[in-house]
């Protein structure tokens, strides 16, 4: 993945203006036979000066210029790739966002839309094969259960057990869970998607999340409700969020069908200003820099 070329420290650059000063100062003063005159008779000094200082062949004080353009640029902090998450490696997080409400506990769908959807959310832990994943609850309040993690099988476990009697606040904030699903990406630094297990949303909700216009990140709902039976709700949440809205299926068809929609559907979450930190190069200019200061070692480099 590469980005623009940009510099991470761009005020380095303000260095140039003093440096260039100098090495002008440096190479009026850098006349060989001026520098030695003072010290070498005159008849001696044409067989003592290196042929390189008397012809156009580079010397000292150009190599001199060089390096010192080179330690600035490299302080300036070239970059143009993107710092790899340390958490989600190449692969798009997810976080899950589960409704845990009385309306989740019908029956309508064996044994309850609620068992379903926990049933449905290990598949698709298992059809992830792995990658990074998050879970959030919520009803009249949301709360973070586990943030995006590999390993499946503590997030198996931390689905045990939920009920809506477990949740302090009856209600929908549907709005919230999704914001706190963006924030979790944006403070791990990971690109990804949001994947809605539920039965439906309120209006108020509908109406909050379309106004919203920060950051979104796609959310690919699975309808915990009976095959072939619509829900507007979640047709126009689907719409809002420019995600997708699946029909719930006896087999994992329609959990490997959101896995693959959540592994190809990145949010610019981490592409903004603040989010994807760019990986400094600067380093790469080291071993041109140590070279030429080397050469102040060489025999016969100012003289024989």
């Amino acid at each position: 993945m590469t980005a623009a070329f940009q510099l991470l420290r761009p005020y380095w650059l303000l260095s140039l203006l003093p440096a260039l000063l100098l090495w002008w100062w440096l190479w009026r003063g850098s006349d060989p036979r001026q520098a030695w005159s003072r010290h070498i008779a005159p008849h001696l000094l044409p067989h003592l000066l290196v042929e390189g200082e008397q012809g156009s062949r580079l010397r000292p004080i150009h190599l001199l210029g060089i390096v010192w353009m080179l330690m600035i640029i490299a302080l300036a902090g070239p970059a143009w790739r993107p710092m790899p998450s340390p958490f989600a490696e190449d692969d798009a997080a997810v976080m899950v966002v589960l409704k845990v409400t009385p309306s989740m506990t019908a029956t309508d769908v064996a044994p309850t839309r609620l068992d379903r959807s926990l049933q449905k959310l290990r598949d698709f832990l298992v059809a992830r094969a792995g990658a990074p994943t998050g879970f959030i609850v919520y009803s009249g309040t949301s709360h973070l259960v586990m943030p995006p993690t590999r390993d499946t099988d503590i997030l198996t476990f931390m689905t045990e057990g939920l009920s809506p009697d477990m949740m302090p606040e009856q209600g929908d904030a549907l709005a919230d869970a999704l914001k706190r699903a963006e924030t979790i990406m944006q403070r791990a630094d990971q690109p990804g998607s949001v994947v809605l297990f539920a039965d439906g949303v309120s209006d108020h909700q509908l109406d909050l999340l379309s106004k919203d216009g920060s950051a979104k990140a796609p959310v690919h709902i699975l309808a915990m409700h009976p095959a072939g039976k619509s829900e507007p709700s979640l047709k126009k949440l689907s719409a809002v969020r420019s995600g997708s809205l699946e029909s719930l299926t006896v087999d994992e068809k329609d959990v490997e069908l959101l896995a693959r929609r959540a592994a190809g559907s990145l949010s610019g979450v981490a592409g903004e200003p603040g989010g994807r930190q760019m990986k400094d190069e600067g380093y790469l200019l080291v071993p041109f820099i140590a070279l030429g200061l080397l050469m102040w070692s060489r025999k016969g480099w100012v003289i024989r």
